[in-house]
């Protein structure tokens, strides 16, 4: 999902604490001689593919977010370097997907498509870098091109899908993989703006983007894990990806809500620290989300948990309220059906759907938060998915 961005209206005045050295500018890579055809790219080589192109569209916003960082005074030393060393690792990456790497598995641009989008994103790369290279950036314009690279980043990913889907064996879903790489731009991104701001950069048009970024990684989480067959996200059933989500959960909701805060205060405020916490949990909710994704890309073999006395307690009491709910939200609907009390019960039916959906997600993907473990076994994964 696209999502316009005009360009911020003020710039930062603060200088970063540390100058280093710029990484000379890299000219565009020359196409190789030879690319392979989409039929012969292993599913290997399709996946760290699609993880290259992921990380372009979200690397971004992270190196914005880290010269911002640095604007704030937070760790400025640190994050100037790390987006240092991300200006470099974007070159690569943008390398290897035009002309192959095979000590990384990554096949050269299978598509003309996909070589024509990386030459639009190497032409705005060019100016990103340039600008994130100076002594001061001026973020405006690096928020500009950031936001033009994610455009064509989009593209890139839709290029790779679609080769995807038409020559891949089918083991590979590509809409459900593009869909968690898109959740780690979505989280920079919202820091980004957060970020903005606090620095009183185009305040009204940030805060408006965060709740629209918001409630997209919200809805994504759901789909990714209950699926949804009208725009062919099939729902998550590997155990170990399931409990990677359920991390996510834990250290998304009060990341969320201090997001909402954000929103209904119409500032971010730096009383008490606050916005250190807030950078705090946001790193908590991205390297969760980095995990997630890893095991989305790379599916593990092996997850093993231990379960307590007391997470068996409440994973038996939560599974007796999903039943009771399903079962609630049965008679509800019949009563509608056979004409008793239509109006409220069909008021109560949603609501008791509404309830029996909240529980069985928890009893999908699990909850350390609430003492609730992951799915025990995959034939109990695979039970509710059935449900």
């Amino acid at each position: 999902m696209a999502i316009a961005s005009p360009a911020p209206t003020q710039i930062p005045t603060l200088a970063p604490t540390v100058v280093l050295t710029p990484v000379p500018s890299a000219a565009p890579t020359p196409a190789p001689s030879a690319a392979p055809t989409p039929a012969s790219i292993s599913n290997d080589e399709w996946t760290n593919g699609l993880q290259a192109s992921g990380f372009l569209r979200a690397v971004v916003f992270q190196m914005a977010k880290e010269q911002l960082l640095v604007y704030e005074g937070i760790d400025a030393d640190v994050n100037r370097a790390h987006m240092l060393e991300h200006v470099e690792y974007f070159d690569g990456n943008l390398t290897n997907l035009d002309v192959g790497d095979a000590t990384a598995s990554i096949v050269a641009a299978p598509t003309e498509e996909i070589r024509t989008v990386l030459m639009s994103i190497n032409a705005s790369w060019m100016e990103l870098k340039s600008e994130l290279l100076q002594d001061a950036p001026n973020m405006s314009l690096a928020m500009q091109s950031a936001y033009t690279i994610s455009y064509y980043g989009d593209d890139l990913l839709t290029e790779y899908t679609q080769a995807l889907n038409a020559e891949s064996d089918g083991t590979i879903n590509g809409l459900q993989i593009d869909t968690a790489l898109r959740q780690n731009q979505v989280l920079e991104e919202i820091l980004c703006l957060c970020l903005l701001i606090h620095q009183h950069i185009d305040v009204e048009y940030s805060l408006d983007l965060v709740e629209t970024l918001m409630n997209l990684f919200s809805e994504s989480l759901d789909g990714l894990r209950d699926g949804l067959a009208f725009v062919g996200l099939p729902p998550t059933t590997d155990l170990c990806i399931l409990q990677s989500l359920g991390k996510v959960v834990d250290f998304w909701t009060p990341f969320h809500l201090e997001l909402q805060v954000i929103i209904f205060n119409r500032e971010v405020d730096d009383v008490d620290g606050n916005l250190e916490s807030l950078v705090d949990m946001h790193h908590d909710v991205v390297v969760s989300e980095e995990e997630a994704t890893e095991a989305y890309l790379h599916t593990p073999e092996y997850c093993p948990h231990e379960i307590s006395a007391l997470q068996w307690s409440t994973l038996i009491a939560t599974s007796a309220q999903q039943m009771y709910y399903g079962q609630k939200s049965g008679r509800y609907f019949f009563q509608a059906a056979l004409g008793v009390n239509v109006l409220d019960s069909r008021v109560l039916s949603y609501e008791a759907v509404s309830s029996a959906r909240e529980y069985l997600s928890l009893l999908r993907a699990g909850s350390d938060a609430n003492d609730i473990p992951s799915p025990v076994t995959q034939a109990v994964a695979d039970d509710y998915s059935h449900m």
